[in-house]
């Protein structure tokens, strides 16, 4: 499966992760090489803790922290 996480990097060959519990938000997915990541689902829906008006969106990837992703 192919996932876009939330700098906007497009993974390949992942498969998501089963939680505890469903996030409202997000989900989390596991790329080959066991490194995990989060990705906004579709339409994520404003909550009552300080977002009401607000829907997520991804960042860019020159947003994403120093070595976050090892594409090697």
């Amino acid at each position: 499966m192919e996932f876009i996480d939330v700098f906007g990097i497009k993974h390949t060959q992942c498969s998501l992760l089963d939680t505890k519990s469903e996030y409202k938000r997000v989900f989390i997915f596991t790329d080959e090489k066991g490194q995990n990541f989060v990705a906004i689902k579709e339409n994520p829906e404003p909550n009552n803790y300080g977002s009401k008006n607000m829907h997520w969106r991804c960042a860019k990837p020159q947003d994403a922290p120093i070595n976050y992703y090892f594409n090697n």
